[in-house]
Protein backbone atom coordinates (compact mmCIF):
# COMPACT_ATOMS: atom_id res chain seq x y z
CA UNK A 1 0.00 0.00 0.00
CA UNK A 2 1.22 3.44 -0.91
CA UNK A 3 0.26 5.90 1.11
CA UNK A 4 0.14 9.72 0.29
CA UNK A 5 -0.06 12.35 3.53
CA UNK A 6 -0.18 16.07 3.66
CA UNK A 7 3.07 16.93 5.92
CA UNK A 8 2.86 20.81 5.47
CA UNK A 9 2.43 20.30 9.22
CA UNK A 10 6.01 18.75 9.59
CA UNK A 11 8.28 21.01 8.44
CA UNK A 12 9.45 23.55 10.86
CA UNK A 13 8.84 23.91 14.78
CA UNK A 14 5.41 21.66 15.28
CA UNK A 15 2.75 22.52 16.39
CA UNK A 16 -0.32 19.98 17.82
CA UNK A 17 -1.26 18.89 14.80
CA UNK A 18 2.11 18.25 13.57
CA UNK A 19 2.42 16.31 16.85
CA UNK A 20 -0.89 14.61 15.76
CA UNK A 21 0.60 13.44 12.33
CA UNK A 22 4.10 12.31 13.44
CA UNK A 23 3.18 10.59 16.36
CA UNK A 24 0.52 8.84 14.82
CA UNK A 25 3.25 7.80 11.25
CA UNK A 26 5.29 6.29 13.74
CA UNK A 27 3.01 3.97 15.24
CA UNK A 28 1.39 3.37 11.47
CA UNK A 29 4.78 2.03 10.52
CA UNK A 30 5.30 -0.31 12.88
CA UNK A 31 2.30 -1.34 12.66
CA UNK A 32 1.94 -1.92 8.78
CA UNK A 33 5.10 -2.85 7.78
CA UNK A 34 4.69 -3.70 3.98
CA UNK A 35 3.46 -0.20 3.58
CA UNK A 36 5.36 3.11 1.95
CA UNK A 37 4.74 6.14 2.67
CA UNK A 38 5.23 9.40 0.57
CA UNK A 39 4.83 12.48 2.83
CA UNK A 40 4.47 15.82 0.75
CA UNK A 41 5.23 19.53 1.52
CA UNK A 42 6.47 22.86 -0.02
CA UNK A 43 9.82 22.71 1.93
CA UNK A 44 11.52 19.65 3.61
CA UNK A 45 10.62 17.84 6.29
CA UNK A 46 13.13 17.83 9.23
CA UNK A 47 12.09 14.19 10.49
CA UNK A 48 14.25 11.53 11.22
CA UNK A 49 12.84 8.97 8.45
CA UNK A 50 13.46 5.36 9.31
CA UNK A 51 13.66 3.58 6.44
CA UNK A 52 13.41 3.18 2.86
CA UNK A 53 9.93 2.84 2.88
CA UNK A 54 9.71 6.57 3.71
CA UNK A 55 9.48 9.16 0.60
CA UNK A 56 9.91 12.87 1.78
CA UNK A 57 8.92 15.15 -1.52
CA UNK A 58 9.49 18.34 -1.24
CA UNK A 59 8.49 20.77 -3.95
CA UNK A 60 10.81 21.02 -6.37
CA UNK A 61 9.81 24.34 -8.52
CA UNK A 62 10.65 27.43 -6.86
CA UNK A 63 7.73 29.70 -8.11
CA UNK A 64 5.00 26.83 -6.43
CA UNK A 65 6.84 26.94 -2.63
CA UNK A 66 5.74 30.79 -2.52
CA UNK A 67 2.76 29.53 -2.80
CA UNK A 68 0.28 29.77 0.39
CA UNK A 69 0.35 26.24 1.73
CA UNK A 70 -3.31 25.75 1.42
CA UNK A 71 -2.88 27.08 -2.16
CA UNK A 72 -0.53 24.67 -3.03
CA UNK A 73 -2.56 21.68 -1.99
CA UNK A 74 -4.88 22.97 -4.47
CA UNK A 75 -2.82 23.74 -7.40
CA UNK A 76 0.30 21.42 -7.32
CA UNK A 77 -0.34 18.24 -4.51
CA UNK A 78 -2.81 16.27 -6.57
CA UNK A 79 -0.36 16.55 -9.34
CA UNK A 80 2.54 15.09 -7.23
CA UNK A 81 0.45 12.51 -5.39
CA UNK A 82 -0.65 11.35 -8.54
CA UNK A 83 2.82 10.85 -10.24
CA UNK A 84 3.75 8.73 -7.38
CA UNK A 85 1.05 6.06 -7.90
CA UNK A 86 -0.51 6.38 -4.02
CA UNK A 87 -3.31 3.78 -3.41
CA UNK A 88 -5.06 6.13 -0.86
CA UNK A 89 -4.37 10.15 0.53
CA UNK A 90 -4.54 11.53 4.16
CA UNK A 91 -5.62 15.15 4.01
CA UNK A 92 -3.75 15.87 7.24
CA UNK A 93 -3.99 19.33 6.78
CA UNK A 94 -8.04 18.38 6.21
CA UNK A 95 -8.34 20.14 2.67
CA UNK A 96 -8.00 17.70 -0.26
CA UNK A 97 -5.60 18.29 -3.65
CA UNK A 98 -7.27 16.86 -6.88
CA UNK A 99 -6.33 13.45 -7.11
CA UNK A 100 -8.40 10.29 -8.71
CA UNK A 101 -7.32 7.77 -5.55
CA UNK A 102 -9.60 7.20 -2.55
CA UNK A 103 -9.22 9.49 0.27
CA UNK A 104 -9.35 10.09 4.02
CA UNK A 105 -9.40 13.31 5.70
CA UNK A 106 -8.83 14.33 9.85
CA UNK A 107 -11.13 17.33 10.84
CA UNK A 108 -9.21 19.42 13.58
CA UNK A 109 -11.76 22.06 14.75
CA UNK A 110 -13.93 24.46 12.91
CA UNK A 111 -12.27 27.84 13.23
CA UNK A 112 -13.60 28.95 10.47
CA UNK A 113 -17.39 28.31 11.44
CA UNK A 114 -16.91 28.87 14.68
CA UNK A 115 -14.43 31.69 15.57
CA UNK A 116 -13.17 33.22 11.94
CA UNK A 117 -11.57 36.16 13.44
CA UNK A 118 -8.92 33.96 14.99
CA UNK A 119 -7.67 32.74 11.58
CA UNK A 120 -4.98 34.54 9.06
CA UNK A 121 -6.66 35.61 6.18
CA UNK A 122 -5.52 33.25 3.63
CA UNK A 123 -6.61 30.02 5.97
CA UNK A 124 -9.64 31.34 6.67
CA UNK A 125 -10.41 31.75 2.72
CA UNK A 126 -9.43 28.59 1.42
CA UNK A 127 -11.34 26.60 4.54
CA UNK A 128 -14.59 28.92 3.87
CA UNK A 129 -14.35 28.00 -0.11
CA UNK A 130 -12.92 24.39 -0.07
CA UNK A 131 -13.61 23.14 3.72
CA UNK A 132 -17.33 21.41 3.40
CA UNK A 133 -17.17 20.23 -0.31
CA UNK A 134 -13.89 18.45 0.67
CA UNK A 135 -15.60 17.03 3.58
CA UNK A 136 -18.73 16.11 1.78
CA UNK A 137 -16.18 13.94 -1.19
CA UNK A 138 -13.94 12.46 1.28
CA UNK A 139 -14.75 8.60 1.16
CA UNK A 140 -13.56 8.82 5.25
CA UNK A 141 -14.07 11.34 7.52
CA UNK A 142 -12.21 11.28 10.78
CA UNK A 143 -12.37 13.45 13.51
CA UNK A 144 -10.62 14.37 16.55
CA UNK A 145 -13.20 14.36 19.22
CA UNK A 146 -16.69 13.44 19.81
CA UNK A 147 -17.51 17.16 19.96
CA UNK A 148 -15.75 17.96 16.90
CA UNK A 149 -18.14 14.98 15.37
CA UNK A 150 -21.16 16.52 16.76
CA UNK A 151 -20.35 19.89 15.35
CA UNK A 152 -19.37 18.59 11.66
CA UNK A 153 -22.86 17.08 11.53
CA UNK A 154 -24.37 19.69 12.94
CA UNK A 155 -23.09 22.72 10.88
CA UNK A 156 -22.31 20.71 7.09
CA UNK A 157 -24.51 17.28 7.59
CA UNK A 158 -21.77 14.99 7.01
CA UNK A 159 -21.74 12.07 9.57
CA UNK A 160 -18.07 11.22 10.82
CA UNK A 161 -16.76 7.84 9.68
CA UNK A 162 -14.61 7.09 13.25
CA UNK A 163 -12.93 9.42 15.91
CA UNK A 164 -9.22 9.11 16.55
CA UNK A 165 -8.50 11.29 19.63
CA UNK A 166 -4.67 12.75 19.97
CA UNK A 167 -2.65 10.85 22.40
CA UNK A 168 -1.00 11.69 25.35
CA UNK A 169 2.75 12.13 24.82
CA UNK A 170 3.93 10.77 27.97
CA UNK A 171 0.27 8.28 29.13
CA UNK A 172 3.26 5.86 29.98
CA UNK A 173 5.10 8.75 31.95
CA UNK A 174 4.78 8.87 35.90
CA UNK A 175 5.28 12.67 36.98
CA UNK A 176 7.17 11.42 40.25
CA UNK A 177 9.66 9.87 38.04
CA UNK A 178 10.55 13.11 36.52
CA UNK A 179 12.60 14.78 39.80
CA UNK A 180 14.13 17.92 38.53
CA UNK A 181 11.37 20.99 38.87
CA UNK A 182 11.83 23.48 35.75
CA UNK A 183 11.38 26.44 38.43
CA UNK A 184 12.14 26.53 42.26
CA UNK A 185 8.82 28.99 42.53
CA UNK A 186 5.33 26.96 42.11
CA UNK A 187 3.62 27.96 39.12
CA UNK A 188 0.63 27.49 36.61
CA UNK A 189 0.96 26.23 33.62
CA UNK A 190 -0.22 26.78 29.80
CA UNK A 191 0.90 25.04 26.75
CA UNK A 192 -0.65 26.79 23.96
CA UNK A 193 0.53 29.15 20.64
CA UNK A 194 -0.02 32.87 20.85
CA UNK A 195 -2.66 33.34 19.09
CA UNK A 196 -6.34 35.10 19.78
CA UNK A 197 -8.07 32.05 19.90
CA UNK A 198 -6.01 30.57 22.76
CA UNK A 199 -7.37 33.84 24.76
CA UNK A 200 -3.95 34.16 26.41
CA UNK A 201 -4.42 37.40 27.22
CA UNK A 202 -7.63 36.70 29.38
CA UNK A 203 -5.54 34.44 31.27
CA UNK A 204 -2.50 37.26 31.98
CA UNK A 205 -5.01 39.25 33.06
CA UNK A 206 -6.82 36.54 35.30
CA UNK A 207 -3.24 36.03 36.92
CA UNK A 208 -2.55 39.67 37.47
CA UNK A 209 -5.67 40.51 39.03
CA UNK A 210 -5.64 37.20 41.34
CA UNK A 211 -1.66 38.73 42.39
CA UNK A 212 -3.66 42.36 42.83
CA UNK A 213 -5.59 40.73 45.25
CA UNK A 214 -2.57 38.68 47.18
CA UNK A 215 -4.12 35.16 46.28
CA UNK A 216 -1.46 33.65 45.04
CA UNK A 217 1.56 35.79 45.92
CA UNK A 218 4.35 33.16 45.60
CA UNK A 219 3.32 31.61 41.80
CA UNK A 220 4.43 32.42 38.71
CA UNK A 221 2.31 31.82 35.26
CA UNK A 222 4.79 29.85 33.28
CA UNK A 223 3.53 30.18 29.01
CA UNK A 224 5.09 27.61 26.91
CA UNK A 225 4.97 27.94 22.89
CA UNK A 226 5.55 29.66 19.67
CA UNK A 227 4.73 33.55 19.19
CA UNK A 228 2.09 32.83 16.28
CA UNK A 229 0.10 36.14 16.04
CA UNK A 230 -2.38 38.35 17.09
CA UNK A 231 -2.83 40.23 20.40
CA UNK A 232 0.12 41.02 22.54
CA UNK A 233 -0.01 40.84 26.91
CA UNK A 234 -1.46 43.55 28.53
CA UNK A 235 1.29 46.33 29.13
CA UNK A 236 2.75 46.41 32.73
CA UNK A 237 3.21 49.69 32.80
CA UNK A 238 6.44 49.08 30.00
CA UNK A 239 7.37 45.48 30.84
CA UNK A 240 6.26 41.98 31.48
CA UNK A 241 5.47 41.43 35.27
CA UNK A 242 8.00 39.25 37.32
CA UNK A 243 5.53 36.50 37.57
CA UNK A 244 5.17 36.11 33.89
CA UNK A 245 7.47 33.70 32.10
CA UNK A 246 7.21 33.08 28.36
CA UNK A 247 9.33 30.70 27.12
CA UNK A 248 8.28 30.72 23.93
CA UNK A 249 9.01 26.83 21.57
CA UNK A 250 9.72 24.02 23.96
CA UNK A 251 11.32 20.90 22.72
CA UNK A 252 9.32 17.46 23.70
CA UNK A 253 11.88 16.59 25.67
CA UNK A 254 11.39 19.64 28.48
CA UNK A 255 7.98 20.05 28.03
CA UNK A 256 7.17 16.98 30.19
CA UNK A 257 8.67 18.25 33.77
CA UNK A 258 6.42 21.29 32.86
CA UNK A 259 3.17 19.23 32.83
CA UNK A 260 4.17 17.00 35.80
CA UNK A 261 5.78 19.76 38.30
CA UNK A 262 2.65 22.75 37.62
CA UNK A 263 0.21 23.14 39.89
CA UNK A 264 -2.51 23.36 37.13
CA UNK A 265 -2.32 23.55 33.28
CA UNK A 266 -4.52 26.20 32.23
CA UNK A 267 -6.69 25.99 28.94
CA UNK A 268 -8.34 29.47 28.76
CA UNK A 269 -9.31 28.71 24.94
CA UNK A 270 -12.25 30.22 23.01
CA UNK A 271 -12.63 26.80 21.43
CA UNK A 272 -10.65 24.06 20.48
CA UNK A 273 -11.07 20.51 18.32
CA UNK A 274 -10.06 18.48 21.36
CA UNK A 275 -7.46 20.06 23.76
CA UNK A 276 -4.36 18.08 24.00
CA UNK A 277 -2.44 20.19 26.59
CA UNK A 278 -5.45 19.13 29.02
CA UNK A 279 -5.31 15.53 28.24
CA UNK A 280 -1.31 15.87 28.84
CA UNK A 281 -1.79 17.04 32.43
CA UNK A 282 -4.26 15.02 33.50
CA UNK A 283 -2.13 11.78 32.31
CA UNK A 284 0.26 13.33 35.20
CA UNK A 285 -2.23 13.99 37.60
CA UNK A 286 -2.27 17.87 37.08
CA UNK A 287 -5.15 19.79 37.78
CA UNK A 288 -6.64 21.35 35.11
CA UNK A 289 -8.52 24.61 34.19
CA UNK A 290 -10.27 24.70 31.36
CA UNK A 291 -13.00 26.43 29.46
CA UNK A 292 -16.00 25.15 29.81
CA UNK A 293 -16.99 23.24 26.19
CA UNK A 294 -17.31 19.99 24.86
CA UNK A 295 -14.26 19.19 23.34
CA UNK A 296 -12.48 20.38 26.87
CA UNK A 297 -14.19 18.10 28.84
CA UNK A 298 -13.41 15.39 26.84
CA UNK A 299 -10.39 15.77 26.56
CA UNK A 300 -9.48 16.86 30.85
CA UNK A 301 -11.85 14.16 32.06
CA UNK A 302 -13.80 14.13 35.14
CA UNK A 303 -11.07 15.95 36.94
CA UNK A 304 -11.17 18.94 35.20
CA UNK A 305 -12.47 22.23 36.01
CA UNK A 306 -14.19 24.13 33.87
CA UNK A 307 -14.74 27.38 33.86
CA UNK A 308 -16.19 30.41 31.68
CA UNK A 309 -13.41 32.33 29.59
CA UNK A 310 -13.00 35.34 31.18
CA UNK A 311 -10.95 37.22 33.26
CA UNK A 312 -12.99 36.63 36.16
CA UNK A 313 -14.06 32.62 35.84
CA UNK A 314 -10.44 31.88 34.84
CA UNK A 315 -9.40 33.22 38.02
CA UNK A 316 -11.67 31.77 40.18
CA UNK A 317 -11.31 28.43 38.44
CA UNK A 318 -7.55 28.63 39.18
CA UNK A 319 -8.45 29.19 42.95
CA UNK A 320 -10.72 26.32 42.93
CA UNK A 321 -8.01 24.13 41.63
CA UNK A 322 -5.69 25.23 43.78
CA UNK A 323 -7.78 24.51 46.90
CA UNK A 324 -8.23 21.11 45.80
CA UNK A 325 -6.19 17.97 45.94
CA UNK A 326 -3.63 17.11 43.13
CA UNK A 327 -5.88 14.15 41.44
CA UNK A 328 -4.85 10.68 39.82
CA UNK A 329 -3.20 10.06 36.98
CA UNK A 330 -5.71 9.71 34.16
CA UNK A 331 -3.82 7.52 30.86
CA UNK A 332 -7.18 7.85 28.61
CA UNK A 333 -5.41 8.36 25.25
CA UNK A 334 -2.76 7.00 23.47
CA UNK A 335 -0.78 7.19 19.92
CA UNK A 336 -1.31 3.49 19.49
CA UNK A 337 -5.52 3.90 19.84
CA UNK A 338 -4.85 6.94 17.38
CA UNK A 339 -3.17 4.97 14.98
CA UNK A 340 -5.31 1.96 15.07
CA UNK A 341 -8.44 4.40 13.98
CA UNK A 342 -6.60 5.86 11.04
CA UNK A 343 -5.11 2.21 9.82
CA UNK A 344 -9.46 1.65 10.11
CA UNK A 345 -9.71 4.47 8.36
CA UNK A 346 -7.40 3.67 5.11
CA UNK A 347 -7.93 0.30 4.92
CA UNK A 348 -12.03 1.20 4.77
CA UNK A 349 -11.64 3.73 2.00
CA UNK A 350 -9.60 1.77 -0.16
CA UNK A 351 -12.26 -1.44 0.37
CA UNK A 352 -14.72 1.13 -0.46
CA UNK A 353 -13.23 2.30 -3.83
CA UNK A 354 -12.62 -1.23 -4.40
CA UNK A 355 -16.48 -1.65 -4.52
CA UNK A 356 -17.73 1.00 -6.06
Amino acid sequence: MRVGVDARCLTGQLTGIGRYVRETLWELYGMRPGWEWFLYSRTPVHLPLPSGRWHSSAEPNPLYRRMPGLLWVKARLGELAIRDGIDVFWAAGTLLPTLNCPSVTTVYDLNHLLVPETMPIVNRFAYKRWFASDVLRADEVVAISRGTASRLHRHIGRTTDLIATPGARWSSVEGASISERPFAEPYLFCAATREPRKNLVSLVRAVASLKARGEIPGHLLVIAGARGWGAGFPDFEGKPPGWLRELGYVADEAMAALFAHADALVQPSIYEGFGLPAAEAAAFGTRVVATDIPELREAAGSTGIFVQPDVEGIAEGILKALAGPRPKPVSTFTWHGTASVMLEAFESAVSRASRA
